[in-house]
């Protein structure tokens, strides 16, 4: 009856186990289940951005409809690069800039900002620059000896520029050019300065 009775015990301390095991695997499956929606429901509620977008063109003001660059200066305002001059926008009007304002031409390819807020401007045939409300250009008969600038950077030795024929460096006097060796490409594309 000893046996016995240490039998039903063992059985009844078995059935225990697995009904406490099984309960307690159905809280964790649903405390998992839980847990992984409120992970990847609470990112997309909480962190969800809108964007507005806005589309504008000549419609709207915008001196041409083929833009080749884009620049933010540090009032806001958005220089667009077109191949009908360059417009300047504040998110409700553009002012536009062509050949008759007096950018070199009105085929505008690369903008760049420099440390002093002037925005530069490579055209087919030279560079433009604008500081305030003065509109400066410089070409061949400046001195600049590259064609189709198709990248800025800056350092402390000036402005330089780069494109068919090699790389300008503008020192607020002159333009100084530096020729590409003969086995290098004829274009420079890309320009960059790890410290400015």
């Amino acid at each position: 009856m000893l046996f016995a009775t240490h039998r039903s015990q063992s059985r009844l301390n078995q059935a225990y186990t697995m009904g406490v095991t099984v309960t307690l695997h159905r809280f964790f499956s649903l405390g998992k289940v839980w847990l992984l929606l409120l992970l990847f429901a609470f990112p997309l509620v909480s962190f969800t951005q809108l964007y507005n977008f806005k589309t504008v063109s000549t419609d709207q003001g915008l001196v041409q409809i083929k833009v080749n660059d884009l620049l933010q200066d540090r009032k806001g305002y958005i220089w667009i690069a077109t191949d009908g001059g360059l417009s300047r926008y504040d998110g409700k009007s553009f002012l536009n800039f062509t050949a008759k304002d007096g950018l070199g031409n009105n085929k505008c390819t690369r903008l760049f900002l420099d440390s002093k807020d002037r925005i530069w401007i490579a055209h087919l045939y030279g560079v433009s620059l604008i500081e305030g409300k003065h509109i400066q250009t410089f070409s061949d008969t400046s001195g600049i000896k590259i064609r189709e600038i198709q990248s800025f950077a800056e350092n402390k030795a000036g402005i330089w520029m780069g494109g068919i024929n090699g790389i300008e460096v503008y020192n607020e006097k002159e333009f100084k050019h530096i020729p590409l060796k003969s086995h290098a490409t004829k274009q420079i594309k890309s320009l960059a300065f790890d410290k400015l």
